[in-house]
């Protein structure tokens, strides 16, 4: 059967998670402190009362332990342990790794841009399929890519939309746009500064 067919569910009972299928009958037989629904064939967990994430298939089966993890998106996800970020496939290798020193914080990416904030500047950027910088950490607050253009807060003062390549659109909140939402079908919902969408 494909693994991306899974159809359990997590549920709670006595105080745990585990996982049934359609008929309510248990199907992996452990107990976690967290579990998420399954995702491009796994699931994330948490082992009651410990640190560490797994990620779990349809069978039970545990890989892992790492300190955070993302679900699977594009056959790739990104995890962590104490001192790096990595990109790992499938078959749990390791297709890219970044120290996390330089960095604050690393989001699950979209269309193969992985948005960070800095440590230092505490500004947005984002790093590539390969966790290399992709685009500087210029921006106050950033969402992640849709439809190739990524919603970036560049100051108090401006808003605006960033492509792959860099290019920074701007839009003045006071005289323009107040704010606006992720592209969908090549269009944006925005807020005038009316206060009207």
């Amino acid at each position: 059967s494909d693994c991306l067919d899974i159809q359990l569910a997590p549920v709670m009972k006595n105080d745990g998670w585990i996982y049934i299928n359609k008929n309510g009958e248990q199907v992996v037989n452990k107990k976690f402190g967290f579990a998420t629904e399954f995702s491009d064939g796994y699931a994330i967990v948490e082992p009651s009362k410990k640190q560490e994430c797994y990620y779990i298939d349809g069978t039970g089966k545990l890989y892992g332990p790492y300190k955070s993890i993302e679900h699977f998106q594009n056959g790739v996800a990104l995890v962590k342990d104490k001192e790096n970020i990595y990109l790992i496939n499938k078959k749990f290798e390791v297709v890219s790794q970044k120290s996390q020193e330089p960095l604050r914080t690393i989001y699950a990416g979209r269309n193969g841009a992985y948005r960070f904030i800095d440590k230092i500047s505490r500004k947005v950027g984002y790093l590539d399929e390969n966790l290399n910088e992709k685009i500087r950490s210029t921006y106050k607050k950033g969402n992640d890519f849709y439809e190739d253009v990524a919603i970036v807060e560049i100051s108090d003062d401006f808003i605006g939309f960033v492509n792959m390549e860099g290019k920074t659109t701007v839009f003045s909140k006071k005289y323009q746009y107040q704010s606006m939402r992720s592209f969908s079908e090549g269009l944006s919902v925005v807020e005038n500064t009316d206060g009207l969408y």
